[in-house]
């Protein structure tokens, strides 16, 4: 199992978090396959493991029934966190009031970012069983919106559609159609369930858009940013309540080398079996938001005769504890006033570190230890709240990725 996968807070067991995960399988399977690091490569058909540590983060007693809540998120009945999102997303996308089919006029503006809404749509409604159909249609869709984020275009189609369930049928037929990666076992053909879905969605985030009209204008008659986030103060102080939450559960309770607690017991056992079922080929270790902070630490402490050939840290708050000194190997007397850098695990061979500036959780990493090979950006196109997920649902992200890996000293 060359590539172990750590992913962040606010992670939890269900039909969710499984088609998220086939999807970054196939992903990782498809764009990073036979890419060579350090002398050695990896398969064609990369192994990936996913170790799971979200159910032993944090709990709230009730219920984190202390948040706020904002009576105007209800379309007439419970609050739907992600619709009024993704609205959201849509209204402050399209700058202006939009038409009657959000969804179609965000395409004709930029496809991208209209599927970017849809997958998120799609990975939200997942239902038991239909996990692979649902990571189906994200890796299929941002695989074929792919060329259009890089060419800052538009399918020609997208000029013929009218309405929001036109676009849903036309790009379901237009993916199923896009000849396959051959490099990877396929997820399965999108069925109709999908697409149902998809409308289904499509209609209350249209619901949505329309009773936001006018709530959240600025004087110049734009949908402003600023307003959305307190608009969607509930959402957003969901995320930072399990993101605290997580932190200091796992802080709280790593332990030490001779006696690690439940979180890095978990993580340490996938690192060890992905490393002694391959021991000849290159051991690659992403860390996404808290599973970055999570990999330093225990790379560095727990296992610091591992040798790791490439650490990716993405969207992660890595440098952003080292500054506050939390990690196990945090020398407090290493700071900017004396003029040094923390020091990289001897043992990570090489790292890429990866940031949104759009993404409020992600940070910089160069400026804070003195070895990391890549420190760079990556724009999701998304909003403040999508960007931080962004990343790995996007095929563009993986193609970049390699590219970046392919850069780097053999």
């Amino acid at each position: 199992m060359p590539i172990v996968f750590v992913h962040g807070v606010n992670n939890r067991e269900g039909p969710e978090y499984d088609a998220g995960v086939l999807a970054q399988r196939q992903f990782f399977q498809t764009y990073l396959g036979g890419v060579k690091i350090g002398g050695k490569s990896l398969p064609a058909v990369p192994a990936v493991t996913f170790p799971y540590w979200g159910g032993l983060g944090t709990t709230f007693a009730w219920d984190m029934a202390s948040l706020p809540t904002d009576e105007m998120q209800s379309l007439g009945g419970a609050a739907d966190p992600t619709t009024s999102t993704v609205a959201a997303h849509l209204l402050d996308a399209l700058g202006k009031l939009p038409t009657d089919e959000p969804l179609t006029a965000l395409a004709k503006k930029s496809f991208p970012l209209a599927v970017d809404a849809l997958t998120r749509m799609a990975l939200a409604a997942a239902e038991k069983g239909k996990e692979a159909e649902v990571a189906a249609f994200v890796v299929k869709a941002s695989a074929y919106a792919e060329p259009f984020a890089t060419s800052k275009t538009n399918p020609e189609w997208v000029a013929t559609v009218d309405s929001d369930s036109e676009f849903i049928n036309e790009l379901l037929e237009r993916i199923e159609a896009a000849p396959a990666d051959g490099r990877v076992q396929s997820l399965g053909s999108i069925t109709s369930w999908v697409g149902d879905t998809l409308k289904a969605g499509g209609q209350k985030v249209k619901d949505a858009v329309t009773g936001m009209a006018g709530t959240a204008l600025d004087r110049a008659g734009d949908f402003a940013s600023t307003k959305f986030l307190a608009w969607k103060r509930d959402s957003l102080n969901a995320t930072l309540g399990r993101f605290f939450g997580d932190v200091f559960h796992y802080f709280n309770g790593r332990g030490t080398m001779g006696n690690p607690g439940p979180i890095p017991l978990t993580v340490l056992a996938a690192i060890d079996a992905a490393k002694a079922a391959a021991p000849d080929e290159p051991l690659v270790i992403v860390g996404h938001s808290m599973g970055g902070v999570i990999c330093m630490d225990l790379i560095g402490h727990y296992r610091p005769q591992l040798e790791v050939d490439l650490f990716v840290s993405v969207g992660s708050q890595v440098a952003h504890f080292e500054e506050i000194k939390l990690y196990h190997l945090s020398d407090k007397a290493v700071t900017a006033a004396s003029g040094g850098k923390a020091k990289t695990p001897a043992n990570v061979r090489r790292w890429i570190n990866i940031f949104d500036p759009v993404d409020i959780f992600s940070y910089a990493a160069s400026r804070v230890f003195d070895r990391v090979d890549v420190d760079g950006s990556y724009d999701t196109k998304t909003y403040v709240i999508k960007a931080h997920t962004a990343y790995f649902e996007q095929a563009d992200f993986y193609k970049r990725l390699r590219k970046r890996i392919e850069g780097l000293p053999q």
